[in-house]
């Protein structure tokens, strides 16, 4: 009875901070009356649900462009890519506000481009020695890629095993290559200098992120 003496689709509340925190809450106990309180779904299966929950609760408008996005940004953001097929054609078909729509649908097709036999995107990074390398300059071999920050404990934890790995297959045609995200140049620099690695170390200069 409480709820339905609510405006839920008054688009002027979308912007107050506890409306949208009412609304999102919302949207997580009708995911919880939906699938009966069950814990063995996996979360792709959850997240799918609740995109249903919005469309049917939601009139098509702005609250309900902005409950899609950010179901499916969340998802992402925390349980990655796999398995979210489905939620990028509920979300495609649901979601009337374009670019929102572009935001999550451009980079998401950059991704599929990485399957097997797929043509990987460019990207620059600097060296040490401030030289700017893009993908082409690294042609002719594999390329195994870490991607850490000095900020990240566990990646600099892995370092040691990423040298005993490039040391093992030296002789093989396989190029180790390492690219810090750190957001200073010059915490990169100093870390690097200070423990003097032998794979190639690179700076992700452009700060470019599929998801954010």
């Amino acid at each position: 009875s409480f709820i339905k003496e609510l405006t839920l689709n008054d688009t002027t509340l979308l912007f107050i901070f506890e409306y949208s925190e009412f609304i999102s809450s919302y949207v997580e106990w009708l995911t919880f009356k939906e699938t009966n309180g069950r814990t063995d779904f996996y979360q792709h299966d959850i997240s799918l649900i609740k995109m249903q929950v919005i469309s049917r609760n939601f009139a098509t408008g702005k609250i309900k462009d902005n409950l899609l996005y950010n179901t499916l940004n969340d998802h992402i953001r925390f349980y990655g890519l796999k398995n979210t097929q489905h939620l990028f054609k509920t979300f495609e078909f649901q979601c009337n506000n374009n670019l929102l729509k572009e935001k999550l649908l451009k980079p998401y097709k950059q991704y599929l481009s990485l399957n097997n036999g797929g043509k990987a995107p460019s990207f620059e990074v600097l060296n040490l020695n401030g030289e700017t390398l893009n993908l082409n300059s690294l042609k002719g071999n594999y390329l195994y890629i870490d991607v850490w920050a000095t900020w990240c404990k566990p990646c600099i934890k892995e370092a040691p095993y990423f040298e005993d790995l490039k040391n093992e297959y030296k002789n093989k045609n396989i190029e180790f290559i390492s690219i810090s995200v750190d957001d200073k140049k010059e915490k990169w620099e100093s870390y690097c200098k200070k423990k003097q690695k032998t794979r190639k170390l690179l700076l992700d200069s452009k700060q470019k992120r599929i998801f954010r």
